[in-house]
């Protein structure tokens, strides 16, 4: 007969404790764990990489300031040549950015001038002039009678005797055109005015938006002009920081041959340069925008005579915290570029 005991060992078979299963829990835990030693074993090393990355700034930023202590007129010419070499396409800039508004009003300025036959009649005329107001693309028309535009020719000239050597007024009745703002380019006028020549009462109808053209043209000479000198311009900022930089160079000639005797890197030596590049930019471009300041108060009286003269007027506005970031930004990269070719060919002439 089997026991009790015996048959209750048979329902448990035994188990071997070192086959038992981990918990999930536990094996999360003891990732965490070995997480949280080894950041703990590599954030010192980090935070110390990154205080010896900043001190290693700040002390190229202390020599560069230094140096450019040392040499105070190559500085300052180097800060005005920058200054007077960002201002000028800057001040183009603004003048476009000026003029660019009003070539709206200009053309809305453009109109068609309808010369009407000896022979018409006032009763045609009215009817004519109707007729036109109600099309599509004309925006406003004017008729000028014949009487009235001899009076004021004569009044103009000072000629009041000289119709009595004419049998009858030269003049013909005139119709001003000014079409609507929808077709304000050259080709869309040119159709109009065609489709207007053909109307019998027209003898001839002329177009006066030759002078918007030509100041269309003047705008678009200015801007290929204004590129064209900015371009030219980069070239002459890169050239003069990068010999400046070349002069520093040399002045700085054995404590360069020292560091690299000593181990220094070439991005230890070049850093120092690469900082005076940066600060030659950032002051020469706040040099251009004082310069561009002033320009613009000095030229604002002549903008407003020439607007005068076009029967229009110019809202000057000088430069906005974009315009000025966007010229901050220019002469720092400038600075950084032409300093970094100057002194990485400084670095490979040591090498050799």
């Amino acid at each position: 007969m089997i026991s009790k005991k015996t048959r209750g060992a048979t329902q448990k078979p035994p188990t071997d404790s070192s086959q038992k299963p981990r918990e999930p829990y536990k094996v999360e835990k003891s990732k965490i764990e070995k997480k949280k030693t080894t950041a703990a074993a590599t954030n010192p090393a980090e935070r110390s990489r990154l205080r010896i990355w900043l001190s290693h700034h700040k002390l190229a930023l202390t020599n560069a300031i230094n140096r450019i202590k040392k040499s105070p007129i190559p500085t300052l010419l180097t800060i005005l040549v920058v200054g007077v070499a960002l201002a000028l396409p800057a001040s183009l800039q603004v003048i476009i950015k000026n003029v660019e508004p009003s070539q709206t009003a200009l053309s809305e300025q453009a109109q068609i001038t309808l010369f009407l036959k000896i022979d018409s009649k006032p009763v045609s005329i009215d009817a004519f002039v109707d007729e036109l107001k109600t099309r599509q693309h004309i925006a406003d028309v004017q008729y000028i009678p014949a009487s009235t535009a001899w009076e004021e020719f004569q009044h103009t000239t000072g000629l009041s005797g000289s119709s009595s050597l004419l049998e009858k007024n030269p003049l013909p009745h005139t119709v001003i055109i000014r079409p609507s703002t929808e077709i304000m380019d050259a080709d869309r006028i040119e159709s109009l005015r065609n489709e207007l020549q053909a109307l019998p009462l027209v003898d001839l109808a002329k177009i006066d938006i030759l002078w918007v053209e030509r100041l269309y043209a003047i705008i678009d000479f200015v801007k290929l002009t204004s590129i064209s000198i900015s371009i030219f311009l980069i070239f002459t900022v890169l050239i003069v920081i990068g010999n400046t930089i070349k002069m520093l160079g040399q002045n700085f000639h054995d404590e360069i041959i020292v560091s690299k005797l000593v181990g220094a890197s070439d991005g230890y030596v070049r850093r120092p340069f690469l900082y005076s590049g940066v600060l030659y930019g950032f002051a020469g471009s706040c040099c251009a925008i004082l310069f561009v300041f002033i320009g613009v108060l000095l030229l604002t009286p002549q903008l407003d005579q020439i607007a005068a003269l076009f029967q229009t007027k110019i809202d000057i506005t000088i430069l906005s915290m974009s315009d000025i970031l966007s010229l901050l930004f220019i002469g720092i990269i400038l600075g950084l570029g032409g300093a970094w070719i100057s002194a990485n060919r400084l670095i490979n002439k040591m090498a050799v």
